[in-house]
């Protein structure tokens, strides 16, 4: 019989079905989803996701042999659970709800709690899986706790090590920095993106870790790379995706087409970005798998200019097209450089403008680039390796 996994990933929809919208999913749902197939074949496997949209559409019950669950916190905006949940503030409310039914009675943090961990015990897992340190990851594994199973991490940024005390307590995602430290120490095991999270993880006594590269799908077929038009950015509109950097490089540029893939994250600065932009940027809210590969295809290069970041995805997506990674901020274990494959600013904003003209007016020198850049994906992103090593691991923690 083959032992249940169940993955926590709660945006990961989106990625399911690419006529939904999200203004939260990224990376590190695409990154849930390409596991949770390659660990499929051998477990089986319970996605747990949000179904915000639920409403507008069919509930998907199975995707490419994947169960998907959905957690009752979040399981739509109207229906009952949640109606009781939102509405009924006080557990009197509540009880009298119950008692109409012949129901028995129920305290409110008992009902809180019930919400939260029912979609756990219907998956009935051996393994349990989170991806970052967020509430929701904690509120995971808090259950593993109680129920004795088997919880294990996925890091998804540098940021996940923010553990920092403000005043709020919260980081820049919203997530509480004090949960962090137990969520991290009730996991069996925690998987990093980097050298970097690794040495990390090692530093404050995190003994079961492993290195685990980002998986990426690469294209289907041969291409012929079309003449390329436009400066690429992709990201959400958040603080931390930094996107009012990329509106003053692209000021200084005025002659370099730029198209900006940006979800409305945060709907003030998205407006905020739409509203100052120069002539020179294009902002696309919503692109179907289809269309990013059209995007990257008739790219000079991507740009990041995020503060942080764990190991981004759409570095990998762009260098599947041979489009090099021109980055002001982040240098993931310092690939950009070691190996060639894209250019690092480190910080200097004066020099990114400088080398994205020298990328998209020197032909030859971006396409050695590109083609280092696909070489690096193929060789240390290879998904037979990542799904093989990603079943070693899961069978010994199953005890197969």
């Amino acid at each position: 019989m083959k032992a249940v996994i169940a993955i926590l990933s709660l945006y990961a929809y989106p990625t399911l079905k690419s006529s939904v919208r999200s203004k939260k999913t990224g990376g590190a749902e695409k990154r849930a989803v390409l596991i949770s197939e390659l660990l499929s074949n051998h477990f089986q496997v319970n996605l747990i996701v949000a179904n915000e949209p639920w409403y507008r559409r069919m509930l998907m019950r199975s995707y490419n042999g994947i169960s998907i669950k959905y957690h009752a916190k979040y399981y739509g905006n109207g229906t009952i659970r949640k109606f009781l949940h939102k509405t009924a503030v006080s557990y009197r409310i509540k009880d009298k709800v119950r008692s109409l039914f012949g129901l028995p009675l129920i305290s409110s943090d008992m009902m809180n709690a019930s919400l939260m961990t029912s979609v756990y015990h219907d998956c009935n897992a051996d393994i349990y899986c989170a991806f970052g340190l967020t509430d929701v990851a904690h509120e995971m594994s808090q259950f593993c706790l109680s129920e004795g199973k088997k919880l294990v991490l996925f890091i998804t940024s540098d940021l996940d090590f923010d553990f920092t005390t403000t005043d709020n307590g919260k980081d820049i995602f919203n997530n509480s920095r004090s949960l962090k430290a137990s969520t991290l120490n009730a996991a069996e095991m925690v998987f990093a993106q980097t050298k970097n999270q690794s040495e990390k993880l090692k530093s404050i006594g995190i003994k079961s870790h492993t290195l685990l590269k980002n998986p990426v799908l690469l294209p289907n077929s041969i291409r012929v790379k079309p003449k390329a038009e436009h400066v690429l950015w992709v990201g959400k509109s958040d603080n931390n995706k930094n996107p009012k950097a990329l509106l003053e490089i692209a000021a200084n540029l005025q002659e370099i087409k730029f198209k900006m893939v940006m979800n409305k994250s945060d709907t003030s600065l998205f407006n905020t970005i739409l509203k100052n932009r120069t002539e020179n940027v294009e902002i696309i809210e919503f692109a179907t798998r289809s269309k990013m590969n059209e995007l990257y295809q008739k790219s000079f290069a991507l740009i990041n200019t995020s503060l942080a970041e764990g190991f981004p995805n759409t570095l990998l997506e762009a260098a599947t097209f041979q489009v090099p990674m021109l980055s002001l901020f982040v240098n993931p274990d310092s690939i950009l450089t070691d190996y060639n494959i894209g250019i690092f600013a480190n910080g200097d904003r004066k020099l990114l403008e400088s080398e994205i003209s020298s990328v998209v007016s020197n032909t030859s020198r971006r396409k050695k680039l590109g083609v280092n850049a696909e070489d690096y994906v193929q060789q240390h992103h290879n998904m037979t390796e990542i799904k093989r090593s990603l079943i070693k691991t899961f069978s010994k923690l199953a005890g197969e």
